[in-house]
């Protein structure tokens, strides 16, 4: 019964936010600040439907984010990706416009969502096309907009990370903005049932989370390197020092937490002993 409900309201909500989305699309095609409204929906949105998904999610700041108390900075945000609730997690933190395929965008159902969200469509697979979108995604932040890139191109089982694709980190370059690091985690518990990768499909495994009693995720901001810095570097190279980041917190991450393990696998062995001992 409670799973029901939860579907009922997130379907709900998510209805009432592209109705939104839609209706002032419509009224104001030609409206300058539309991705703009729809980055902003999206951030006031994401909580409400991670509440309803019963997502807790906890920050790590290692680095300082893009916003602060005066408002929040225009630039570029590259992460590792495992699922679409990487979106809601980070798009609860900061107002933000995603870099997604065109792919994507020609699935049904997901890509109305990502259409309605605001997100920017890029085919890698044509270099005219991406020379063409790298200098919209470029314009974007020069106006003043922050932009998520998920630069391994596809998302994955959170296991690996895969290769940063180069590309889009030119479009950081050319837009004489900074450039942030961040990294999407779920626990083990919770890992497999929300990655979201090879043949799942949408609506079947959003029915699973729905009806997942509780999830947990947890969002770290990395490093930075400013818009000067920047400019001075190669795309392969700040694709290179981007991946070695979020590799480099998958194995901290992975080390502490296997240590903590079999500390408490050496505890719990200590009081077998201590009461076969005892009796």
């Amino acid at each position: 019964m409670r799973g029901m409900i939860r579907t009922v309201l997130f379907f709900i909500l998510l209805g009432l936010a592209l109705l939104v989305s839609a209706l002032v699309g419509l009224v104001l095609q030609r409206w300058s600040g539309l991705r703009r409204f729809r980055a902003a929906l999206v951030h006031v949105t994401a909580p409400l439907l991670l509440e309803i998904l019963n997502v807790r999610t906890t920050t790590r700041f290692l680095a300082s984010p893009p916003f602060s108390s005066s408002g929040m900075r225009p630039g570029m945000t590259v992460s590792n990706h495992i699922s679409y609730l990487d979106v809601l997690v980070i798009a609860a933190q900061m107002p933000t416009v995603f870099v997604t395929s065109t792919e994507v965008r020609d699935e049904p159902f997901v890509g109305t969502i990502c259409r309605l969200a605001g997100c920017i469509f890029v085919d890698r697979r044509s270099a005219r096309r991406l020379r063409s979108e790298i200098a919209e995604i470029s314009s974007l932040m020069k106006d003043g907009l922050h932009v998520v890139v998920f630069p391994e191109a596809t998302s994955t089982r959170g296991d690996v990370v895969r290769p940063f694709r180069r590309a889009l980190f030119e479009a950081a370059r050319n837009s004489g903005m900074p450039l942030w690091v961040g990294r999407i985690r779920y626990p083990e518990g919770t890992r497999m049932r929300v990655s979201y990768a090879e043949n799942d499909s949408f609506l079947p495994h959003l029915r699973r989370l729905i009806l997942t009693h509780q999830l947990r995720a947890e969002w770290s901001w990395l490093g930075g390197i400013g818009a000067a810095e920047l400019s001075s570097k190669n795309a392969s190279d700040i694709a290179a020092w981007a991946q070695a980041l979020v590799e480099t917190d998958v194995f901290r991450v992975d080390s502490r937490l296997i240590r903590e393990i079999k500390a408490q696998d050496h505890g719990a062995s200590e009081q077998v002993l201590f009461g076969c001992l005892k009796f």
